[in-house]
Order: structure tokens, then C-alpha cells, then sequence
């Protein structure tokens, strides 16, 4: 009985109060995004014109391309891949179908990172949920979450962070509950295939959340293994296309940012990173876990999800082009995220 109390303790009634700080960030972040947007813009003789960030605006010239019908390339007739994500360049493709000028299709890309980043909150509740956090904590990660400055920046600035964060923590909230209830889930796995198709980084995070959900499930586990399959299809074809199209079975990028570059070097730079991750994820980490009234074998996800995350951060410097990050320099954190907007200072 004590078993069933304590997984029964914090029902879905108990997290209003989280989907209630939801609302509150859904609005905060609407306003952010309109002054984000009209601040970003800029006007040339009288005339507004948007934009967006140099990786999205060169994907937003495949995209365009492709939907002229010259397929996925930068100039016709060459085929170089060179855009940051498949699944966000075709879905700019189907934007360009719309009657709209270039300024008018990077400010509707823009208005389209806001339900990203409402689906990004509104999934943070539903990890908190099916981990059984206390209320109050789930609101904190909502609040924490909805307002990180790299998130929102990214995210109204065309880029593909907001949507591989969704699906990311969606699928983790997938699989906790799978977890909790020991038997296998179809959705718990599924939603690998479309995040790989937007980035690559999710593989790492793959065989800790499939090895969890299979290891705990008493039942159903051909879910899992179906879920696996459906998932592996697109992304398998992807890869077919790609070698089809470009001739080459990984990214260009990762053949020009990974070759000429000393291993030792990678090494190093791939601790600074991993120390930095760490730093800045291992605090809220632990108060996570802290915080939980009793901890149980589902938070083994988030956690080894977390820890991934900095294996992953580590791993990045040394392969740039297959990965997120190039850089050794540690991304800079920016608290006073609604001055810096409004104020442009």
C-alpha cells in the first residue's frame, strides 16, 4: 500500500497550479517573442524588412530552392548539403509555398518559434508529471525552462532549438511513464524518428531511454521494439536519400570541421565543454533529485539523460559536423534576458 501511496500522492489535479505557471509563461513568452521580433528587425528606407540567424537563413535558401523544384541545394545544379537540419529546412520548404516575400517568410518563420516554444513548457509539465515531482517544483521547471535565454533566442530566430527541445522532452516524459508503469510503449521510442530527423545529437540519448523502458517493462515490450522500427524508417530512408542525393553518407559539414584538426586537440576542447555542461546542468540536476519526495527507478531518464548530456557535450568539439558544437568558448548565460530585448543594450 505505501507502494501505491506514494506513486498515487501527486494525482493530475495536484499539477494545476504547473499548467497554471504554464499559461503564465505562454503569455510572458508571446510578449518576449513580439518584442524579440520587432527588435530584431531592422528598416531600410522607410521600409521594415525580418531576418534571421546565418545558419537558418542559409537553410531558408534550401528551402526556397526546394521549393522551386531544384531540389535540396544551394546554387542549382550543385548538390552540397549544407543546412543545419533536414526535418526544419523541409517544413521552411513548405512555408516558401506560401505567397510571401522573403522578409515576410523569415518573420512567419519567427512567429512560428512561439507555439514551439509553448509546446517546449507544455511538455516540461508532462516530464514533471509522469516523474511524480512536487507541484511546486514542476511549476520551477516550467518557470526556469520557459524563460532560458539560449532557448528563446534560438527558437524566435529561426533556428531548430525549440523543436528538437519539444521532442526531446516530450519522449522523455514518454518513456518515465512507461517506466513507472513497467510496460512497454509504443510512444515511449517513437518519437526518435522525427528527432533524428531534425538533429543527429538525439542518438546519444537513444540506448539509455530504449534500455530503461525495456529493462523495467513486465509487459508489452514488442511495443517497444515496434515503436523502434516505425521510428527507424524515416530516418533510414533519410540516409538513403542522402547518399542518393549527395553522394556522401554523413553531413558535409562533419567531413570539413572534422578532418585537419588533432585529436588531442578535440580531446581537450571536448572537456571544456563537457566541465561547462556540467556546471551549469549539475546544480539543477541535484536539486531536481533533492527535491522529489521519494525518489524511484524513473528518474533514472532524466538523469541519464542528463549525464549523456554531457558525454554528448564532450563528444561534439571532436566531431563539430555531426554535432552541436564547434567551439570550445562556453556559451555565455544572459539573466537579464527582458532588459537586453527591450532595451537593446
Amino acid at each position: 500500500m505505501t507502494d501505491i501511496r506514494s506513486v498515487t500522492r501527486y494525482g493530475s489535479r495536484s499539477y494545476r497550479p504547473a499548467w497554471g505557471a504554464f499559461l503564465v509563461v505562454a503569455l510572458v513568452q508571446a510578449c518576449y517573442g513580439a518584442g524579440f521580433i520587432l527588435r530584431s528587425s531592422f528598416v531600410v528606407e522607410g521600409r521594415r524588412y525580418f531576418c534571421l540567424f546565418d545558419d537558418a537563413m542559409i537553410s531558408m535558401r534550401y528551402a526556397s530552392n526546394w521549393a522551386n523544384g531544384q531540389g535540396f541545394v544551394w546554387n542549382a545544379g550543385e548538390r552540397v548539403e549544407g543546412y543545419t537540419s533536414f526535418a526544419w529546412t523541409a517544413l521552411m520548404g513548405f512555408c516558401h509555398l506560401l505567397p510571401l516575400s522573403p522578409s515576410g517568410m523569415c518573420l512567419l518563420v519567427q512567429l512560428l518559434g512561439i507555439p514551439v516554444l509553448w509546446s517546449c513548457s507544455a511538455a516540461t509539465v508532462l516530464l514533471a508529471r509522469s516523474c511524480r515531482l512536487m507541484p511546486a517544483v514542476a511549476c520551477s521547471a516550467v518557470v526556469l525552462s520557459g524563460t532560458y535565454y539560449n532557448l528563446l533566442f534560438f527558437s524566435l530566430f529561426g533556428m531548430e532549438t525549440g523543436l528538437l527541445t519539444a521532442l526531446v522532452t516530450w519522449g522523455q516524459a514518454r518513456a518515465a511513464h512507461a517506466v513507472r508503469r513497467k510496460e512497454g510503449s509504443t510512444w515511449s521510442v517513437l518519437w526518435l524518428g522525427p528527432a533524428l530527423l531534425v538533429r543527429p545529437d538525439v542518438l546519444p540519448l537513444a540506448p539509455p531511454i530504449v534500455a530503461c523502458v525495456l529493462l523495467t517493462a513486465r509487459r508489452y515490450r514488442r511495443r517497444v521494439l515496434l515503436g523502434l522500427l516505425v521510428a527507424a524508417l524515416p530516418v533510414v530512408s533519410h540516409l538513403l536519400w542522402r547518399y542518393e542525393f549527395y553522394g556522401q553518407w554523413l553531413p558535409n559539414t562533419y567531413y570539413l570541421k572534422a578532418t585537419g584538426w588533432p585529436i588531442a586537440d578535440r580531446i581537450g576542447s571536448g572537456l571544456i565543454q563537457a566541465q561547462w555542461t556540467a556546471g551549469c546542468l549539475g546544480l539543477a540536476a541535484l536539486f531536481v533529485a533533492a527535491a522529489a519526495t521519494r525518489p524511484k527507478r524513473w528518474y533514472v531518464i532524466p538523469l541519464s539523460c542528463f549525464a549523456v548530456s554531457i558525454a554528448t557535450r564532450f563528444i561534439s568539439v571532436g566531431t563539430p559536423g555531426l554535432w552541436t558544437a564547434s567551439s570550445s568558448r562556453p556559451s555565455r548565460v544572459y539573466w537579464c534576458w527582458p532588459h537586453r530585448v527591450f532595451t537593446g543594450s
